[in-house]
């Protein structure tokens, strides 16, 4: 079944903000997984080594504060969530 626009909106947006700074939406997710200081690791499923390299290199990303502060004046993250 075909996602909800609203949803498929709002990865396009994320996708766009993540090429904005130079960076795909796999690096961004990745890193916005680790934004939590309480966050020490994260668990990716990989079936390939192809995978496995191209997480390595999400692993590898510095996102910029300035990608988060854009999202959320861009109401891709909820308001209760505070960016270091």
């Amino acid at each position: 079944e075909k996602a909800p626009q609203e949803m498929l909106d709002k990865t396009e947006a994320w996708k766009a903000l993540a090429t904005k700074y130079n960076h795909t939406l796999p690096a961004v997710a990745m890193a916005f997984a680790f934004l939590p200081k309480v966050v020490s690791y994260v668990a990716v499923g990989v079936k390939s080594e192809f995978e496995v390299n191209a997480n390595i290199s999400c692993l590898k990303a510095t996102v910029p504060a300035a990608l988060w502060k854009e999202a959320k004046e861009q109401g891709l993250l909820l308001k209760g969530i505070t960016i270091p």
